[in-house]
């Protein structure tokens, strides 16, 4: 009983130097003192300027920036739409964009949508294709004249019956500013 007694003690003081020692070792966290108008968020001698004498902060994103974001944006929106469609679908995924597109582009797809409603055949097998989106590159873009060209690198998949293909292709987009949006004018599938 008395070497337990004696190895708890040894235990005891074992975890005690090795918590000592842990605390000495450690890096020191240091205080910093805040600046005494930091309460407020704002240098008091800039507060009680007027905001025609206050320096201008930079913008982190620029217009060209902010406009080139948002034609990545309607891109990378707007091809996996384009792309995936089926001969059972009713063209819905067409009808869904309209929004999206000029009118030059919605007379194009109504067009699209009328021919291949012909092709159909009663009973056909069925046959689809899914796209998503791999990579969007801007290939020109001309704020000034709110004009831009866009490739979209998707992944398709298309399924006839039982067969399965899956291969890569590139959809070329083209837009043009309308008022304060950025519209689909033209698209067009790359050769695979």
């Amino acid at each position: 009983m008395k070497k337990l007694r004696i190895l708890i003690i040894i235990l005891i003081i074992l975890v005690i130097i090795a918590v000592v020692s842990f605390i000495l070792t450690s890096p020191k966290i240091k205080k910093v003192n805040a600046p005494p108008s930091s309460k407020s968020g704002l240098n008091q001698n800039l507060a009680n300027k007027p905001s025609s004498q206050r320096p201008k902060i930079p913008s982190r994103i620029s217009p060209e920036q902010k406009e080139q974001g948002k034609i990545i944006q309607l891109a990378t929106m707007f091809a996996p739409r384009f792309g995936s469609y089926s001969n059972q679908s009713d063209y819905e995924n067409f009808k869904s964009l309209e929004k999206l597109m000029t009118p030059e582009m919605k007379e194009w797809t109504e067009k699209f949508i009328k021919e291949e409603k012909e092709k159909q055949k009663p009973g056909q097998v069925y046959w689809g294709v899914t796209s998503r989106v791999i990579s969007a590159r801007i290939n020109s873009f001309d704020l000034k004249n709110g004009k831009a060209e866009v490739s979209v690198v998707t992944q398709r998949q298309e399924k006839t019956g039982n067969q399965e293909k899956l291969y890569y292709q590139t959809l070329l987009l083209k837009m043009v500013k309308q008022g304060e949006e950025w519209k689909v004018s033209f698209a067009q599938w790359q050769k695979k």
